[in-house]
């Protein structure tokens, strides 16, 4: 989980320009968890740090359209200091690794032995994919699942 707190507190004593990123960042984890009473979990964390980081790229390159090198510079290096706190991105393989071991684990194989997912158990697997890997994009464990479907 990301310590915000203590990323503010050790940029500020550095006296980092990093400081007013964090804590940029604190202030979208506090709105999250005001809306409606959510709960920051590490997943949420992560998934409002890849579209903060995204908005920060789609600002930089609308300034950079408009001719604004100096906003355009700016927004790029928040995005960049940010990026640094998301975890690696996962490979594909990783992510259908763990599917086909789940499915295995429970035995879904056809008359040819080949892996096939019940349609019913589809939602569950690719929740349960997505918590255990929460920075992997959910278009591409969707995917990966229903290649199994049935």
């Amino acid at each position: 989980m990301i310590n915000i707190d203590e990323l503010i507190k050790n940029a500020r004593l550095q006296k980092s320009d990093s400081l007013i990123y964090y804590q940029n960042l604190k202030n979208e984890f506090m709105r999250f968890e005001k809306e409606k009473g959510n709960v920051l979990t590490e997943e949420n964390q992560i998934k409002i740090l890849s579209k903060y980081c995204s908005k920060l790229l789609e600002n930089a390159a609308q300034f950079l359209d408009s001719g604004r090198e100096d906003l355009t510079a700016k927004y790029a290096k928040e995005e960049y200091v940010l990026r640094q706190l998301l975890p690696e991105p996962v490979n594909e393989q990783s992510i259908e690794q763990v599917i086909t071991e789940y499915a295995s684990s429970q035995n879904w194989f056809n008359e040819e032995g080949k892996l096939i997912i019940p349609k019913q158990f589809m939602g569950q697997i690719i929740k349960d994919t997505k918590s255990a890997f929460p920075a992997a994009n959910g278009k591409i464990i969707s995917e990966i699942v229903k290649k199994y479907v049935q």
